[in-house]
């Protein structure tokens, strides 16, 4: 089965990305059943408020803003873009099954600069996700992360 992204979930996405953005700095999309995709949540407050819209019976997919703040100019901040795909610790077997059916998918549309698969709060560690944004990040190498 092909996944489709309604009107409304392109345009969160479109929200999300454009650098006057000021609304929306995470979103996360759930798997509902016959593998539709619609919005769970969405905020502004980061990390924090992210993790807090993780439910444990859910399979989600979402992203994330995080700043990097320069080695070379303090004031020069890039935007990272982590994803998220997220499959609650309750979730049946056969639900999780579903997952790879869509994962490429949905990660091509978020299209996030790293991803992390997790089922549990401690697969999202901060330190984890600044390693994976650092290996990741080139020549560039920032000198710390807000979240």
């Amino acid at each position: 089965m092909s996944v489709k992204f309604s009107d409304e979930i392109k345009e969160l996405n479109n929200n999300f990305r454009s650098d006057s953005n000021e609304e929306v700095n995470w979103y996360l999309l759930k798997h509902g059943e016959k593998d539709e995709i619609s919005i769970h949540a969405q905020g502004s407050n980061g990390y924090d408020e992210f993790l807090e819209h993780l439910d444990e019976e859910a399979i989600l997919y979402g992203v994330f803003r995080v700043k990097a703040i320069m080695a070379e100019a303090e004031s020069t901040k890039r935007v990272k873009f982590v994803g998220v795909v997220w499959t609650g610790s309750k979730v049946r077997p056969i639900k999780r099954a579903r997952v790879s059916v869509v994962k490429k998918t949905v990660e091509d549309f978020l299209a996030p600069h790293v991803v992390f698969t997790a089922e549990t709060k401690d697969d999202l560690n901060k330190s984890d996700i600044e390693k994976r944004l650092t290996a990741n990040a080139g020549a560039h190498r920032p000198s710390s992360y807000e979240f």
